[in-house]
């Protein structure tokens, strides 16, 4: 977790320097407009990296790999039922073979490591 931490601060410091070169500013008022949502982004931003780190430890790279697929599917819940957005039958079958598939690794390495 300390990685995940040193790294966010790294992009966050050369961002802020990209920020201040470019337009001779680091714009934070803008934040004010939208203060909850991007409190909230900042969080789940921060989180991240962590969970990544740890998923890396505990599920080795095959379980890491699928980590795409994963963002996908919890982007694809996430717009359902907070933003209201319909899919197709197809992608939810699309969504239902990738869970299996995370499943299926996830039980075989269990039974590996057991």
């Amino acid at each position: 977790e300390i990685l995940a931490f040193w790294s966010h601060t790294f992009a966050l410091i050369i961002y802020a320097t990209l920020l201040w070169i470019k337009n001779g500013t680091i714009p934070l008022n803008e934040f004010t407009l939208a203060p909850f949502p991007a409190l909230a982004q900042a969080l789940i931003a921060g989180a991240t990296f962590p969970f990544y780190f740890r998923l890396q430890k505990a599920g080795g790279p095959v379980l890491l790999s699928q980590i795409g697929y994963v963002a996908a599917a919890i982007g694809l819940l996430t717009a359902t039922f907070l933003l209201g957005e319909h899919y197709s039958l197809m992608t939810w079958m699309g969504a239902g073979v990738i869970g299996s598939g995370i499943i299926m690794t996830i039980t075989a390495q269990s039974r590996v490591r057991a």
